[in-house]
């Protein structure tokens, strides 16, 4: 096998798989085979840019993805196997707009592919080693109603005879340079080829699909990972539009890669009703012929877990352990948006409410694990929601709504708005409306509220069971 630094052999090599057809014909056999190597494709972090749920469902999301991830050998005839990672299951709970979710576990949407050779231009040589392209087609959702499940394994059958008709069924190009090119071309074709056979075929309407991307790796190493990494630049997946309501998403573009080096992929923006951002990342999570890596263990101990503002309270996570490795990094989310790090810590809480204290520990070859201990301090929020927007509404022969958004309350369990009319302003109906559960937004659609009249509106929070104090009140024009 070929290092990077090992630049006069390459050149050779370089020469001969350019001359294939000729001068240096493949060989059946002989030398050492590419050793295997173990992989993940997964979401590391979402941010709601926009929500994509109206006024029924409220002015927040439950975003989830799904990984329809595949792998398939140039060249070898219906060597494509695909299948799904990710589950409505995971989805998150309310999140608003500019709110951001670290994921992990489950909802991390993981596709692993193992036992992947990386070949080099020499491995070219020998026509016992087939290239090898994994990757997933990601779907940015948003839990609904309706399971997606169906639509999914219908579009995976797609996805497999698509590439085994194009990327399967052909042939490596002569000269390396070109290889992204022909992959990237290749895909082209197999996305018209899924764009077409989808067209009209989702029976029913399951959850929202706010746009999807491919992520395409290349099994490279060395100085064809050189060649592929120095190419990637010059090319662009396409935009392809799928005509049908919303399931699956149209193809927003996406990225194509040599799998020989982690690679993080922050802010993937999936816009569609909404707008999701999604931060992904690419790793090797298993040490050639180990097999896959084995999770982190988050642990930890507080010296504390109830008490009155001002409490602090020490943190040590030394119990913290990772089966097959070590614990690369500590990250402490207080719950009160403020963080940490160190394998020890300590924090002062100084308002009252309920914290969920998480540790994420992260291994070193880059999976997390994530623990959550709650904790309880007396007393009710000191200070009122800051922020306080109108940012839509909406009237309907049933009902009127107006959509706020606010900045959370460290420590809250619940909001409450209230908006009061006057002489002059329209509809005279003060209204009063309860939020559940630590939120940046929610949706105000009582009885009474006309569209068109002005309401002088605040908002407070509660915790342990006593409300806030109100914020400064506000004109708004629903």
């Amino acid at each position: 096998m070929l290092h990077r630094s090992t630049r006069a052999l390459a050149g050779i090599a370089l020469l001969c798989v350019s001359l294939l057809a000729t001068a240096c014909p493949p060989t059946t056999g002989g030398g050492t085979a590419p050793q295997l190597s173990n992989f993940q494709l997964r979401a590391s972090k979402v941010t709601v840019v926009n929500h994509n749920d109206n006024a029924f469902y409220g002015a927040a999301d439950e975003p989830y993805m799904l990984n329809l991830w595949f792998r398939v050998k140039v060249g070898v005839p219906n060597s494509t196997t695909v299948g799904i990672a990710g589950s409505r299951d995971n989805a998150l709970s309310n999140v608003g707009n500019g709110e951001v979710r670290v994921l992990s576990g489950g909802q991390r949407s993981a596709a692993s592919f193992n036992d992947v050779q990386l070949l080099d231009l020499a491995d070219l040589l020998n026509a016992n080693n087939h290239l090898e392209v994994t990757g997933t087609w990601s779907w940015a959702m948003e839990k609904d109603d309706v399971s997606i499940n169906g639509v999914a394994n219908s579009t995976l059958n797609v996805i497999r005879n698509a590439l085994n008709a194009t990327v399967a069924a052909g042939s490596l190009p002569s000269d390396p340079s070109q290889l992204v090119s022909a992959i990237l071309g290749s895909f082209g074709q197999a996305f018209n080829l899924i764009a077409g056979a989808l067209f009209g075929s989702v029976p029913g309407i399951p959850d929202d699909a706010l746009n999807s991307k491919f992520f395409i790796g290349l099994g490279t190493k060395g100085t064809l990972g050189d060649i592929v990494d120095a190419s990637v630049g010059t090319v662009t997946v396409p935009s392809i539009a799928i005509p049908i309501i919303s399931v699956p998403p149209d193809i927003n573009g996406g990225r194509i890669f040599s799998m020989d080096t982690n690679i993080a992929f922050p802010g993937e923006q999936f816009p569609g009703d909404g707008r999701h951002d999604y931060d992904m990342e690419y790793v090797n999570t298993g040490t050639p012929g180990t097999g896959a890596n084995q999770f982190p263990v988050s642990s930890f101990a507080p010296s504390a877990v109830t008490g009155v503002a001002p409490l602090g309270v020490s943190f040590d996570a030394s119990a913290s352990n990772d089966p097959d490795g070590t614990i690369a990094t500590y990250a402490w989310d207080f719950g009160d948006f403020t963080t940490g790090t160190g394998v020890s810590t300590t924090h002062t809480f100084t308002t009252g409410g309920n914290f969920p204290v998480s540790l994420t520990v992260t291994d070193n070859r880059g999976d997390t694990a994530t623990t959550t201990i709650n904790i309880a301090v007396g007393g009710a929020p000191t200070a009122a929601p800051t922020g306080l927007q109108l940012v839509g509404s909406g009237s309907s022969v049933a009902e009127t709504w107006g959509d706020f958004q606010w900045n959370k309350v460290a420590g809250a369990e619940a909001y409450e708005i209230k908006m009061i009319s006057f002489f002059g302003g329209g509809c005279l109906t003060d209204v009063y409306q309860e939020f559940t559960g630590q939120r940046a937004s929610g949706t105000v659609n009582r009885f009474g509220l006309c569209l068109g009249s002005k309401y002088d509106t605040s908002i407070r929070a509660r915790a342990n069971g006593i409300w806030g104090p109100w914020s400064p009140s506000q004109r708004f024009t629903l």
